[in-house]
């Protein structure tokens, strides 16, 4: 992750999203990273099931 975030091609870049599981949050936030971006979420439309969190 060091590597991406200073990675001097994406000096210009004004954010970075990242999509982690609730439990890796606090780990991504070692590099500036913030699960405080209003109220967005993910939504997935897929034809397979094991892809979605209902699959168990």
């Amino acid at each position: 992750m060091d590597a991406v975030v200073q990675h001097p091609r994406l000096a210009g870049v004004r954010s970075i999203e990242l999509v982690c599981r609730p439990d890796l949050v606090a780990f991504y936030r070692r590099w500036g990273f913030t699960d405080k971006v209003g109220r967005s979420g993910l939504m997935r439309r897929t034809t397979d099931p094991r892809l979605t969190s209902e699959s168990g």
